[in-house]
């Protein structure tokens, strides 16, 4: 994984195509899944401060934005947490102004989104 200077590191795992069934219309979408390990973050006390939560959450969305193609917006990421240090999975369905090829390239730069999101969640960090 990517270190960042406070010793805490951020490790993802590729960038997977998924088909998800759209919920407003039915049809199948294209998507590209991630899995994005935090450590040095206690999932309990996250989950138990719904302020801290949403910071953490819009600093890992941050991350991920800066590393996707341009035209991918927060509306286009959905966020989900689990135990485990904090483990993000992101969802990414890209609206018709970016490629998925485009999508799937920047995810498998592993490295750069987790720099991205590292530095994002330092930054929270040196807010406290």
């Amino acid at each position: 994984g990517e270190s960042n200077n406070a010793g805490c590191s951020t490790d993802r795992e590729g960038g997977l195509l998924a088909q998800n069934v759209c919920p407003e219309c039915g049809e199948c979408v294209a998507t590209v899944a991630l899995k994005i390990q935090v450590c040095c973050v206690d999932y309990d006390q996250l989950m138990a401060n719904s302020t801290l939560l949403g910071l953490f959450e819009d600093a890992c969305l941050r991350g991920i934005l800066r590393s996707v193609p341009a035209g991918i917006g927060p509306e286009d990421v959905r966020l989900l947490t689990a135990p485990g240090s904090v483990q993000v999975f992101a969802t990414i369905t890209p609206p018709a102004n970016v490629s998925m090829a485009a999508l799937i390239e920047a995810t498998e730069r592993a490295p750069a989104i987790a720099a991205a999101m590292s530095a994002e969640l330092q930054a929270l960090r040196e807010l406290e």
